[in-house]
């Protein structure tokens, strides 16, 4: 059921933007990392790959939701290495 949700708020966000990409980003992050920790491994698969497009799902190509949520959550999935590339984590 969370993934839906996510693919929802990914919808409005990427087509519409403004506001609501904005009003979602005070909260993504938490809510991101929150369900991330409680779905199975195939689930966490699709919400990587979602998370990969809003790296650039911005009307200007840029981060959907912000750098900072966006390196939050990246980090809360990814950790912080050296690697800068978080698709290698996908394999």
């Amino acid at each position: 059921m969370k993934l839906p949700a996510f693919y929802l708020i990914d919808a409005i966000s990427k087509n519409v933007y403004e506001p609501y990409a904005r009003h979602f980003s005070s909260v993504v992050a938490t809510l991101f990392l929150d369900a991330y920790g409680q779905v199975d491994q195939a689930t966490r698969g699709k919400m990587e790959e979602m998370l990969l497009t809003w790296r650039t799902g911005s009307p200007i190509g840029r981060e959907l939701f912000g750098v900072g949520p966006q390196v939050t959550i990246e980090r809360g999935i990814w950790g912080s290495g050296p690697s800068s590339d978080v698709r290698d984590h996908l394999v």
